[in-house]
């Protein structure tokens, strides 16, 4: 792969010159300095007035290296980042993402504190024009906290997750593998935040980190002993398995955050539903 050192050496080189970018930003774990390995990605911010302009072509991306493949996002739409990117993936292999902010990204987090990308660790590589000064200090222990539900975030949850799960009962029997995953799918992104929950309410200081990422590192042993079969999608009779595996996990889990929370557990539903997965499973021989 590219050597990210020559990489950092040219992007900074480039900044130098161009006086759309006031500042070079480096985010991510090689800010951090921690969870690196050989394969870890750049993510870089260009900072400046000006720097929206690098979203109107790719040819600047030559001069790092000879990108494989670009992607080039506005991010537009709710839950997209604030700023566009460029994600480029040079032919060496090395990646780099590429985050195109104004001044006030900066300026906002002077008033209000580190957003969720910046607490999780940033280095000012380059500063032109001083448009980083006043930026609060990145503190490993202040990482973003997860927010408990409402009652009304549970309900949708747990509704949504039981009514995936007699679905993909049903498409398994049927072998439509491509549909079931995408429900599973679903199902366990529900499980994931449910964990959060629950590990957030036994210590609110455990990063939980954001979509999965380290969950070797926080998730319950008792959870994450279940991950292996919960995930084996290797045929119908093994996702069956898995399948029943996660309505349990899910229910346990549940079961404990409501009651931490005092909120409804929805026991009568998950067993019941879990009874009716079971059932159509049993019948078509699915385990």
């Amino acid at each position: 792969m590219e050597s990210t050192a020559q990489l950092l050496n040219r992007i900074i080189s480039f900044a130098l010159l161009d006086p759309r970018i006031e500042a070079v930003i480096m985010t991510g774990s090689r800010a951090r300095v921690t969870g690196v390995d050989n394969y870890s990605d750049l993510d870089i911010e260009f900072v400046g007035q000006g720097v929206n302009d690098f979203t109107q072509s790719t040819q600047w991306l030559n001069q790092f290296g000879n990108p494989l493949i670009t992607l080039q996002l506005a991010n537009e739409k709710p839950n997209e980042p604030d700023w566009p990117t460029c994600l480029v993936i040079f032919e060496q292999g090395r990646k780099i993402d590429f985050t195109f902010a104004e001044p006030i990204r900066l300026t906002a987090m002077k008033h209000a504190g580190l957003d969720a990308i910046y607490a999780r660790g940033y280095g000012v590589l380059l500063d032109k024009s001083g448009v980083t000064n006043g930026l609060p200090e990145y503190i490993p222990e202040q990482h973003p906290r997860i927010l408990l539900p409402s009652p009304e975030q549970f309900n949708a949850l747990v509704t949504d997750f039981w009514f995936e799960a007699h679905q993909v009962a049903i498409l398994l029997t049927r072998d439509e593998r491509w549909l079931a995953w995408q429900r599973d799918h679903s199902m366990k992104n529900g499980l994931l935040t449910m964990l959060e929950w629950l590990v957030t309410i036994d210590n609110p200081n455990q990063d939980c980190w954001y979509q999965g990422k380290s969950f070797n590192q926080w998730m319950p042993k008792r959870y994450l002993a279940c991950m292996d079969k919960i995930f084996n999608f290797n045929n119908a009779n093994t996702a069956a398995g898995g399948l029943i595996l996660l309505l349990d996990t899910f229910t346990e889990a549940s079961e404990e955050v409501a009651n931490a929370l005092n909120y409804p557990d929805y026991s009568s539903v998950s067993q019941k539903i879990t009874e009716l997965a079971n059932n159509i499973l049993l019948d078509n021989q699915l385990i």
